[in-house]
């Protein structure tokens, strides 16, 4: 009899030990400071894509990054060559007269928070123009950022930047 009340209260233990061992959910509060950060991050981004801050590139993107451009050609499968095509894209912004400057805050902005809080995905528009000499035209970006906290740091693990046309 003592046995089976010792057999009992151990398997309430161990129940009790795993049940605190599972995900843990947010907070309300939690998930809306995360999103506040993801908005930052995306302000960031477009500061940096704007400069020509390729050293951002390089530091926001995680070293299992997935990134998509427009192009079938335009898949990067590791940072080196995520910061190369922002590079690239840089350096023809300055050999001819034209830069792109984005306006006003992303449209249809939707940040999705993990359970976990240890990631996060963003699908926005993004309105810009394109300045080609004296000439401004205005264009717009479809951006969708999967961020996952690594070392304390939110980096960018899939990345898809499309420009659509009418």
């Amino acid at each position: 009899m003592k046995r089976n009340k010792i057999c009992i209260i151990n398997g309430v233990i161990l129940i009790l030990f795993f049940l605190g061992c599972g995900e843990q959910t947010l907070s309300i509060a939690d998930v809306e400071e995360i999103r506040a950060e993801i908005r930052t991050l995306i302000s960031e981004q477009s500061a940096a894509y704007e400069t020509g801050d390729i050293e951002y590139f390089k530091h926001a993107a995680s070293d299992d990054i997935r990134g998509f451009g427009t192009t079938t050609k335009a898949v990067y499968a590791n940072p080196d060559k995520w910061a190369e095509a922002f590079r690239l894209e840089f350096q023809s912004m300055d050999t001819t007269p034209y830069s792109i400057h984005f306006i006003g805050e992303p449209r249809y902005l939707s940040i999705q928070v993990s359970k976990t809080g240890d990631m996060a995905a963003a699908v926005y528009e993004a309105p810009a123009e394109l300045n080609f000499g004296d000439a401004i035209f205005p264009m717009l970006y479809r951006m969708a950022t999967v961020w996952k906290m690594e070392n304390g740091e939110w980096r960018i693990v899939q990345w898809l930047g499309a420009r659509p046309f009418d």
